[in-house]
């Protein structure tokens, strides 16, 4: 779904996505989502919420980046999707949630995958940072 805004912004940095590859942590977790959709796609909820609910604290952290890096709107396209409209996608996406009707077990899934999803980001963030360093 985000693709097209992180294709945009490596466009406007001047990047070829083509040239970037996945680290280790990276490769992990998109394996295990590939296995969790092949078994349990309902569980994909919880990455699905964890990635969404990013967009609020990305929303912030665009302003201060387009205020710093002197931007004019563009570039952020993947922290800040929805622009003023990003409150009231989250409060329908939660709404969407709340309404749906889940069985325990794919309750817990879902759950279980927000945790391995915020995890995997952590460790994504982990990776990049000591590769800017080394």
């Amino acid at each position: 779904m985000r693709i097209p805004d992180l294709d945009r912004d490596l466009e406007f940095y001047g990047v070829d996505h083509d040239q970037i590859h996945a680290g280790i942590a990276a490769d992990s977790f998109s394996t295990q989502v590939q296995e969790i959709e092949a078994t349990d796609p309902v569980a994909l909820l919880g990455a699905l919420y964890v990635l969404e609910g990013s967009t609020n604290g990305g929303r912030f952290l665009a302003r201060a980046l387009r205020k710093s890096w002197d931007l004019d709107g563009e570039g952020l396209a993947y922290f800040d999707p929805y622009g003023e409209e990003q409150p009231q996608k989250w409060a329908a996406f939660r709404r969407g949630m709340d309404e749906a009707s889940f069985e325990a077990d794919q309750e817990e899934a879902i759950i279980e995958l927000a945790k391995t999803t915020f995890r995997a980001i952590a460790e994504v963030s982990d990776e990049v940072s000591g590769q800017l360093k080394g």
